[in-house]
């Protein structure tokens, strides 16, 4: 990757204004979808800085890492990426990895997310949940090794305030 002056480090507090900034924008450029009904009305609907995310990001960041782990990737002191990671007792997550359009496919998210793998380790397998139609992100996933195990379950499905559902699909990496 070309890294210029991008750097990746450990999120802090400090970032968690840039990290929901960067989630809204990359949900705005990738999961609005005529076919299944998703209209930028019904992202931007979604409060990306309610006071509960907020809050919810500053205990992750500040509290206890052992289970719950995110990445930032800052270019110029603004937050372009990021990437989060949780382990459980019997299988570990991706449960989130974006990444600006203007910075997509340029090796970032590879190495974000090989940086989340080697932290889950390989004591269990390594899931993540992917929009149905994200062609890209499929096959950047396939590429790493994931393979694609069914729908997501409609109770870990992400609900948009208008009542619809993004269609999405689990993703497994087996452990080794």
């Amino acid at each position: 990757m070309d890294h210029l002056d991008i750097k990746i480090t450990a999120a802090e507090p400090r970032d968690i204004e840039g990290i929901l900034d960067v989630q809204k924008v990359t949900w705005l450029a990738t999961y609005v979808n005529k076919d299944y009904g998703i209209t930028a009305e019904d992202i931007e609907a979604k409060n990306f800085t309610d006071e509960n995310k907020i809050n919810q990001w500053r205990k992750r960041l500040s509290g206890d890492t052992a289970y719950d782990y995110a990445w930032v990737a800052h270019q110029g002191g603004k937050v372009i990426a990021f990437c989060r990671a949780e382990k459980t007792d019997k299988i570990n997550k991706i449960k989130a990895l974006y990444v600006l359009p203007d910075y997509q496919s340029r090796g970032l998210g590879k190495e974000m997310i090989n940086l989340a793998i080697a932290w889950l380790g390989d004591e269990n397998d390594i899931q993540l949940d992917v929009a149905a139609y994200n062609a890209q992100a499929i096959r950047f996933y396939e590429k790493l090794d994931f393979k694609k195990a069914g729908e997501t379950p409609e109770e870990d499905s992400v609900k948009l305030p208008s009542g619809k559902t993004l269609p999405e699909i689990r993703m497994l990496k087996n452990k080794l």
